[in-house]
């Protein structure tokens, strides 16, 4: 405890602000984006639809496929439980979502949908950018398909990807025509 104390007082002798950033790429991306607290036009209906979450009672039972489940890789969990406990904060999903608006990438692949806040912050900004999601927990994922639908007017293409039985199969999104069906063949 004593050691860390005197770790972090050295860190803030020898910590700058922003202007010590030399890289002018760096310091637009600190200044513009990390700091930026304007309310976009996304961050209502996501955060309305998270603070649904956090209501939900119903029980799913959902497969750990990496996360580290603490007795069994299959447990029964309350939505409200995930939402409160596995999706990352509005803060980070924000700062998903001025990235993406930043660079304006054509497809973006995100590793665990989990209930598919995320999802939604990084595929809101550009509406024609093709956004795969992969989600081992077919029930995990179920939630997150409602969830996509319920926002269908922010999301364009994106397909979510669940795991069934030997590998993962796409599972078509919130628009069919604009999602197609893709097989995708891992190994776990």
């Amino acid at each position: 405890m004593f050691f860390s104390t005197i770790e972090y007082l050295n860190f803030l002798l020898r910590a700058g602000n922003r202007h010590d950033v030399h890289s002018p790429f760096v310091y637009d991306l600190y200044t513009n984006l990390i700091l930026d607290e304007h309310p976009y036009y996304v961050y209502e209906p996501i955060e309305s639809l998270r603070a649904g979450l956090l209501l939900n009672h119903e029980k799913i039972r959902v497969s750990d496929f990496g996360t580290g489940g603490i007795r069994t890789k299959e447990r029964e969990l309350r939505i409200r439980y995930i939402a409160s406990h596995f999706v990352k904060p509005a803060r980070f999903g924000q700062l998903l979502f001025r990235l993406v608006n930043r660079f304006q990438p054509d497809t973006i692949l995100e590793l665990g949908t989990s209930l598919g806040i995320s999802t939604l912050y990084l595929a809101s900004p550009k509406k024609n950018a093709r956004v795969f999601s992969l989600e081992g927990c077919e029930a995990t994922a179920s939630v997150a398909r409602l969830n996509f639908s319920k926002m269908n007017s922010m999301v364009s293409r994106m397909a979510v990807v669940s795991k069934r039985r030997s590998g993962f199969e796409a599972c078509k999104g919130s628009s069919p025509a604009s999602s197609p069906q893709i097989k995708v063949k891992l190994s776990l």
